[in-house]
Formats: C-alpha cells, sequence, structure tokens
C-alpha cells in the first residue's frame, strides 16, 4: 500500500497530486461500507469509465491521471466510497465561464473542504479549448439515440442469461465476470451526461443570477417539473398502487395486518377482483422496477425485485398520504411554475442574450433526462450481476457457508472460487471480516477529507453523532436550497429507507443523505431535509420533479432536530427553522 494504511480489505490508495476526496454524491450510491466483492469487481471498472469520460470531456489528459497505483478518479477509503473533489475543480479551472464554487455546490454542497489551492499543471489552455469544444456540444443536447442502444443491449443482455437455479457456478461466476467490462462503459455514460447536466445548470444560474438576486427561488423553479425524469417513475406506480388500496377496503385490511407475510397474503387472496388487480400491477410494477431498491449499487444488498417487500413498505405509507399530494397534479404545477420562472430570468437579461437562455434550458432539462437515464441503465445491468450472486451465495449458504447472506459477499472475486469450493474453510476469514465490517459500519465517516484518511477509530460513532446538542427554538439551520417553496410540518428523523413505518404524512422527513430507495417517502413528506448533498443529487432532482420545498447540506440536521418538533424549510433561501419542540401544540403545521 506504498505506506498507506488499509483501513479495510477493497481500500484504495489515494493520489498525491490530487488529495482532496469527499462524500457527495459518493454516499449516495454508497451508503455503507463497501463488501469486499461488489468493490474487488468494481472499483477498478467505475475509474476506468470516469477517466473515459473526462478525457472525452477534455477536463483532463492522461498526464493529469498518472499515477496508476493509486485511486485518482474516486476510490475507497475506510471502507467507504469517495469521490476526488481536487479532480472534479479542475473542470471548474478549466472550462469557460465556470468557477470552483460553481463545481462545489453542483456536486458536493455545502462542505468543510479547504479552499482550493492552484498547483502547477492546474490551468491548461489545451484543456480550456477542449472544454469549450464540449460546453458548445452540451449546448447542443444530449445524444438520446447513444442511451437508447445502451438500454436495449442490456435489456437484450438481462432477456438472454441463462435459468439461474439450473446453470452451473461456473456459468454463475462468467456471468459475474462480465460486471467490469459493461460497467466502465455504463459509468462513462453516466459520468459523461451528469458533466453536462453539471455544466449547463451553472450556466443557467449564471444568467438567472440577476434575477435570483430579487428572487432566490427563481433558478431552481427552471430546472423543477421537467418531466421525464426516470428515477421518479417507481415513485409514480407506487403512489398509484397506494390509491387503489386507499379506494378498497380488503386490500386496507390487507395492510392493516402489517408489511411481514403481506405478499403471500394478498397471492393468497386473489379471488377477490381488487387484491387480484392490484397483484397484476404490483408485478407489472417488478418487471420494471426490480432492479431498484435501497443502496442498490451495492451487490450485497436487496433490491425491490430480490425483496418486494421493501416496495410494499413504501405502498403501505402512501395509501395514508393525502390525495392532496397527487405527484402528476403537482407536475402541471410545477410546468407553470417552470414557465413564469423562465419568463422572470428572461426579461432580466439583454434581448440577443434570451435565445440563448431558451437552448440552455432545453439542453439542461435533456440533460437531466439523459443523465438519469444512463444510472438506470446502469442499475438495470446491476441486477443480472445481482441475481448470479445471490444464486451462488444460495449454494454457499448450502455447502456450509455463512448463516447470513450478505456475509458471502465478505470474499473478494479473486477468493469467490476457494469460498465456492468449500465455504467453511473460510469461517474464520469471514468472521474477522464481518466484525470489521460492523466497526467502520458504526462510524461516521470525514464527508470530505485530504488523503490520507483519519484513522476510523476517532471517527464519531453514528449513535454519538445523533446525540448532538439540538437546535434551540428560534434557530435557523442552514443550506443549500435546491427544490423551492415553503412548508411547515413536525420533523421525522429516518436513517434508513427499507423501515419507512415511521413516516406520518404531512411530516417532514429528515435523513442523513438519500439513494432512489428514498424517492416514494418523498410523496408522503411536507418537505425534505438532508444532512448532505449538492445541486445534482438524488434529493434534490425528484424533490424538484415531485414538487416539495428540499434543503440539503444542512449539517447534522438528523442530530439536531428532534422526532416531533415543528420546523419550517424554506427551499428557495436553504434555510430550515425550528419553530417549537416537540409536544409544544401551539404551533400547527400549515396545509400542503
Amino acid at each position: 500500500m506504498h505506506g498507506v494504511t488499509a483501513h479495510w480489505v477493497v481500500d484504495d490508495v489515494p493520489s498525491t497530486r490530487f488529495p482532496i476526496y469527499g462524500r457527495g454524491n459518493a454516499g449516495e450510491i454508497f451508503p455503507n461500507v463497501m463488501t469486499p466483492l461488489t468493490g474487488s469487481l468494481m472499483g477498478s471498472a467505475a475509474r476506468e469509465g470516469q477517466a473515459r469520460a473526462l478525457i472525452e470531456m477534455g477536463a483532463v489528459v492522461p498526464r493529469d491521471l498518472g499515477e496508476p497505483d493509486r485511486a485518482v478518479m474516486s476510490g475507497v477509503f475506510g471502507g467507504y466510497l469517495h469521490l476526488n473533489l481536487s479532480l472534479s475543480r479542475l473542470m471548474g479551472v478549466r472550462t469557460p465561464g465556470m468557477s470552483i464554487a460553481d463545481i462545489d455546490v453542483q456536486m458536493f454542497g455545502a462542505s468543510d473542504a479547504p479552499p482550493y489551492v492552484c498547483q502547477r499543471g492546474d490551468r491548461s489552455a489545451a484543456a480550456t479549448l477542449r472544454l469549450g469544444r464540449f460546453l458548445l456540444r452540451s449546448i447542443r443536447g444530449i445524444d438520446f439515440s447513444a442511451l437508447d442502444a445502451e438500454r436495449k443491449a442490456v435489456v437484450s443482455w438481462l432477456r438472454d442469461l441463462p435459468d439461474l437455479t439450473t446453470a452451473s457456478d461456473e456459468e454463475l461466476v462468467e456471468i459475474v465476470d462480465t460486471t467490469p467490462r459493461w460497467f466502465a462503459a455504463h459509468m462513462r455514460s453516466l459520468l459523461y451526461a451528469s458533466g453536462i447536466a453539471g455544466v449547463l445548470s451553472a450556466l443557467v444560474e449564471r444568467l438567472g443570477s440577476r434575477r435570483a438576486r430579487i428572487d432566490p427561488g427563481v433558478i431552481i423553479r427552471l430546472t423543477s417539473g421537467i418531466g421525464g425524469i426516470e428515477t421518479t417513475g417507481p415513485s409514480l406506480r407506487l403512489w398509484e398502487l397506494g390509491r387503489s388500496v386507499a379506494a378498497d377496503t380488503v386490500l386496507s385490511a390487507h395492510f392493516d395486518a402489517g408489511v411481514i407475510g403481506l405478499d403471500g397474503r394478498l397471492r393468497a387472496n386473489i379471488d377477490h377482483v381488487a387484491v387480484a388487480a392490484f397483484v397484476d400491477r404490483f408485478d407489472a410494477f417488478l418487471d420494471e422496477f426490480g432492479s431498484r431498491g435501497p443502496d442498490e449499487y451495492e451487490l450485497a444488498s436487496d433490491t425491490w425485485g430480490t425483496d418486494p417487500s421493501l416496495a410494499l413498505a413504501a405502498v403501505e405509507r402512501l395509501r395514508l398520504t393525502s390525495p392532496d399530494a397527487d405527484p402528476v397534479a403537482a407536475g402541471v404545477r410545477l410546468a407553470d411554475e417552470r414557465a413564469a420562472a423562465a419568463q422572470d430570468v428572461r426579461s432580466s437579461i439583454p434581448r440577443p442574450v434570451r435565445p440563448v437562455l431558451d437552448r440552455l434550458l432545453r439542453a439542461a432539462g435533456n440533460a437531466a433526462i439523459g443523465r438519469e437515464r444512463a444510472k438506470g441503465t446502469l442499475v438495470l445491468a446491476l441486477y443480472g450481476t445481482r441475481r448470479a450472486l445471490f444464486e451462488l451465495a444460495r449454494r454457499a449458504q448450502a455447502r456450509g457457508g455463512p448463516v447470513e447472506r450478505r456475509d458471502c459477499w465478505l470474499v473478494t472475486r479473486e477468493e469467490l472460487p476457494a469460498f465456492l469450493a468449500d465455504p467453511p474453510s473460510f469461517a474464520e476469514l469471514i468472521s474477522e471480516r464481518a466484525a470489521r465490517r460492523d466497526y467502520l459500519q458504526a462510524r461516521v465517516p470525514p464527508f470530505v477529507f485530504v488523503a490520507p484518511i483519519s484513522d476510523p477509530s476517532t471517527w464519531p460513532l453514528r449513535t454519538a453523532s445523533r446525540a448532538l446538542a439540538l437546535a434551540d427554538v428560534g434557530d435557523e439551520l442552514v443550506g443549500l436550497g435546491v427544490s423551492p417553496g415553503v412548508r411547515r410540518g413536525r420533523a421525522r428523523v429516518l436513517v434508513d429507507p427499507s423501515d419507512p413505518g415511521a413516516l406520518e404524512p404531512g411530516e417532514i422527513m429528515i435523513a442523513p443523505i438519500t439513494d432512489p430507495a428514498w424517492t416514494p417517502l418523498f410523496l408522503a413528506a411536507e418537505a425534505v431535509v438532508i444532512d448532505v448533498g449538492a445541486q445534482q443529487s438524488h434529493a434534490a432532482i425528484v424533490a424538484r420533479e415531485i414538487g416539495i420545498p428540499a434543503v440539503v447540506s444542512v449539517t447534522d440536521a438528523t442530530s439536531r432536530v428532534r422526532d416531533g418538533d415543528l420546523i419550517e424549510v424554506d427551499g428557495d433561501r436553504g434555510i430550515v427553522r425550528v419553530l417549537a419542540r416537540s409536544g409544544d401544540e401551539r404551533l400547527r403545521p400549515s396545509p400542503r
């Protein structure tokens, strides 16, 4: 490890040229400690795809990445995935019309990252020229035909997979071993689309800056309610399922009995017309969105398809939500607000520049759609690998392997054949790694660090981080407003999207970080507050699409606000106000 201490099996060696790393956006796709099997399959491939994208954009040249034994693009440190903030900042240095602040806000939000210090080689006339060309290509829009071709190829691959239950171990391992090749290609597409979306959003913000001084939420409204964002698709379908449950007494009775065993109870009662219709629609939902779920990049995690109860838990919350939260109606309202915001910004800029704004807005909307499309394709492809690994894990358990299925991912890809041949022989190693995983998982890694990462023994325990001093009534917690509007409601602190039962309709959800599994819960919430995040983070994109106020980068919000506190969320200004302590009924939440 070249003198760098490895705290976890798949830890990487950090860059010396670009030493600042952060959890922004990385925490959404890998919120937990990365398993050795997932890390050894995907780590190098992810960096290869990321490098391809940045080189194609013109942001870097191969010599910028000339540390072959180090994780320059991204890496696992102390078990947690981090993205390279130093390298991302080159986009701000080298892209015409952009700044370091633009990159930080788009990718990492508010953080305690050290200020940028220019190094030799950061400025590059050649890179600026190439990025200028990339900027012009971005304004012309995104290539949906390439994204569609990638999706078709993944769908075809999944359709042609053999019956996993009868395939040999060797055939299943062959499926697993295709992962690095296509993962690199899809990661390239995702990062390229993300780069276009980020650049265009920054340009829109620049053009609207004059109007934003008067109306802070106008820029956010310009990119809200775009429609066609793939990540919100599951939420719309789950909303419809929730409405069908709310409308039928028999279905409601099944859900009243609890989520545990619910899928079986429903299928045993398909002689009832409404139940049969629900099961058919739910199966169609799983066919389309079964690849999604909590911690969906981690190959050891269940998705909605491998554990339907996770999706049914979301339906359980949504059936109790007020019909006023209808996302379709919200989409209509947001489209009107977006058109009004565009007119406001157009009137604030010189006439010759207005056509440029119109073009940027169209391109930015398409880029947001493309970014989520690319991400959805990658996750869909992971579904094939995941199912093959689940079958291998089942067989390993039958041969005397770990009782807990997830522990089967505590071996690396290199160790996998020997593990499958003789699982009991790995018992001691797996036990040691499980203990280490749990040790790291119990701690909160630094959101930003300058390499090397600190020893995990110095990281705060998750339980301790939730015991920080509460904000006083009247305090304002400042973050980054990413979805407009002002709402009041009782706070509900959630840390696990697979257990949403505590969230009551009309409450404000406060979470440490979100991935797509949280999306359906946004529909049940009055507003959303997230400890971390940025303009291009998942919480921001989804909140803007379904029309609820959201503030991210509210440091320690999950610790400083207590369940039941009455709070006000101002998504325009990025402020969370504590209005009353839990139990004080003098102030009531405002209606949606």
